[in-house]
């Protein structure tokens, strides 16, 4: 057992559904949507990770892509990408800038949970696929006899958890005495109400789910978020 509150699950069974929906990709390229979050929801989302700008006084705040899009009079929409946003500061961010994460921040997963929450009855069974590539955490623990494989990912391995949701913002901080602040990778409620996805190589996070669940994330305030569809290009 982790002391963030997750629990590495024995057998890899509960994510075999994840296999009969996704259906892999065969480039970056060729990446749609519908490979990277789960087919069955009946809308999706995409939500941009924010960068932070530095404000008079020295501290950092969030700072999303269509204000500062804003400012070249451009205009964000569900499949602006980040080279269009930020390239000009790709090569030589100026130090009042940080770029956007590729994984989700700490504020938006907890302004995600507190959405999510509200559309699924088993919020104290919850599972969470997490990359075993990203080390840090994963170094040197045993793993559960299987690891989940999904179709055509280029030999990517997940290893799978389950616990409480509220249990993801754990990963934000230090666990077992590292620093780690990285959500998993997939993460969805035992009656199987919604999925969050996200990919190493893209700046934002999708998730599926019933027509009012995104809804409600397009609606929250904290949240830079588009509707989306599984036959729209996933945009790195």
């Amino acid at each position: 057992m982790l002391n963030v509150g997750f629990e590495m699950m024995p057998t890899t069974k509960s994510a075999n559904w994840l296999k009969g929906r996704l259906p892999g990709w065969r480039s970056l390229e060729q990446r749609f949507v519908g490979s990277v979050i789960p087919e069955g929801f009946d809308a999706y989302a995409r939500i941009l990770h924010p960068a932070e700008r530095r404000v008079p006084g020295g501290s950092w705040r969030p700072w999303k892509w269509s204000d500062m899009a804003a400012e070249d009079g451009m205009v964000v929409d569900p499949q602006t990408s980040f080279e269009r946003v930020f390239g000009r500061f790709s090569r030589n961010s100026p130090r009042w800038l940080q770029t956007p994460d590729r994984r989700m921040g700490e504020n938006e997963c907890r302004s995600l949970v507190g959405v999510l929450k509200e559309f699924t009855a088993t919020t104290e069974r919850c599972y969470f696929c997490l990359w075993r590539g990203y080390g840090g955490l994963l170094e040197g623990r045993r793993w559960n006899k299987g690891t989940v494989r999904l179709p055509d990912r280029q030999g990517e391995k997940y290893v799978l958890f389950t616990g409480p949701l509220n249990a993801i913002l754990s990963f934000y901080g230090y666990v077992d005495g590292r620093w780690w602040g990285q959500p998993p990778d997939f993460w969805w409620p035992e009656d199987l109400e919604w999925c969050v996805a996200s990919n190493i190589d893209s700046y934002d996070t999708c998730v599926g789910g019933s027509g009012p669940c995104i809804e409600a994330v397009l609606e929250q305030p904290d949240l830079e978020a588009f509707p989306i569809g599984l036959e729209d290009r996933q945009v790195l």
